[in-house]
C-alpha cells in the first residue's frame, strides 16, 4: 500500500513539474531568446519528465517554419535556457 502511494505521489509530482516546465520554456522562447528563428510560432506540445525529476524531454511544433532549424537552434540555446529556468 505504501509503495502504491509513493508511486502515485511521484507520478503526480512529475506531472506538475512537467506542466511548469512547459510554461516556463514557452515563456523563455517567446520573450528571452533573441535569435530571429524563435520569432516564428513555436509551441511546446508536451514535456515528459522522469520520476527522479532529473531529465526532461521537451516536444515542440513549428507552424510554417523549418522544424530542423528550430531544433538545432534550441539545442544550441539549451544551456542558456537551463540558466534562465534556474533564475525563475
Amino acid at each position: 500500500m505504501i509503495s502504491f502511494l509513493i508511486k502515485n505521489l511521484m507520478s503526480y509530482r512529475s506531472k506538475k513539474v512537467a506542466s511548469l516546465l512547459q510554461e516556463v520554456v514557452s515563456e523563455i522562447i517567446m520573450h528571452e531568446l533573441n535569435d530571429p528563428i524563435f520569432k516564428q510560432l513555436i509551441t511546446i506540445t508536451e514535456v515528459k519528465i522522469g520520476d527522479d525529476l532529473k531529465k526532461a524531454i521537451i516536444y515542440f511544433r513549428v507552424y510554417k517554419g523549418e522544424t530542423q532549424e528550430v531544433e538545432r537552434a534550441l539545442n544550441k540555446a539549451k544551456g542558456y535556457i537551463k540558466k534562465l529556468m534556474g533564475e525563475k
